[in-house]
């Protein structure tokens, strides 16, 4: 589902989804788990934007707030607007003298780290279900091998498209050189592209979305083509 981050558009990491700590059938995320296994099996990037959060728990990396901030700011930040609160209020730094709302700044920073811990173990037990869907296709002891960032690369690969890394990707056939008239072009209106733009290219001759190193893309003349009028 949309992370809080990205249903309020606010703060950091706006196009990520997370898992539906409420469905009440974890197969959904065991199933999310083999897909990733199988990205990471077969060297084949998928795209599934996620928190850094979520990338961290599932190679067991430590977390903290700011973890929590990238995917739920919106809640974070009034946690902070409650604890500077708090600190300013007559008696606040002293722990247990009484404050304005009737309680004490240690009761509330202790609430506070409750409902925080609350959110980062209702996403721990969907984590641990992908955990085990990784499982099905991976060794799991592979993921203690990377970090959060590695990991991401490994399965969804970089979202931008860099023209160089395709050109280097790229085998050409009957013919057909980086020098041919088509060619040139073809790969100076792709330095124009926006990456938008490269992402729609990519999935039209190719239906993926994200490049990959066992990614080959060939050009070649279409058939009943003259090579001699320089078009593919």
């Amino acid at each position: 589902i949309p992370s809080p981050n990205n249903r309020r558009r606010t703060g950091t990491h706006q196009e990520c989804l997370v898992p539906n700590p409420h469905v009440s059938d974890f197969s959904v995320h065991n199933f999310v788990g083999q897909i990733i296994g199988i990205a990471l099996r077969t060297k084949n990037p998928i795209v599934l934007n996620m928190p850094p959060l979520i990338w961290k728990l599932l190679v067991g990396q430590h977390i903290d707030r700011e973890d929590l901030r990238a995917s739920d700011y919106e809640m974070v930040e009034q946690h902070d607007a409650l604890l500077r609160e708090e600190e300013t209020e007559e008696g606040a730094e002293y722990m247990g003298a009484p404050t304005a709302s009737g309680g004490s700044p240690y009761t509330e920073r202790n609430n506070i780290k409750m409902l925080e811990r609350a959110r980062l173990d209702e996403l721990s037990n969907c984590v641990k279900a992908m955990r085990q869907g990784i499982a099905t296709i991976c060794p799991l002891r592979l993921l203690s091998l990377f970090s959060w960032n590695e990991l991401e690369y490994l399965v969804c690969s970089s979202a931008d498209i860099d023209v160089q890394e395709l050109r280097g990707l790229t085998r050409y056939k009957n013919g057909f050189s980086e020098k041919h008239p088509s060619v040139v072009l073809l790969w100076r209106v792709l330095e124009g592209f926006s990456q938008q733009e490269r992402v729609l290219f990519l999935r039209f001759v190719s239906g993926r979305a994200r490049l990959s190193t066992n990614f080959v893309l060939t050009i070649k003349p279409l058939e009943g083509c003259k090579r001699s009028k320089g078009r593919p």
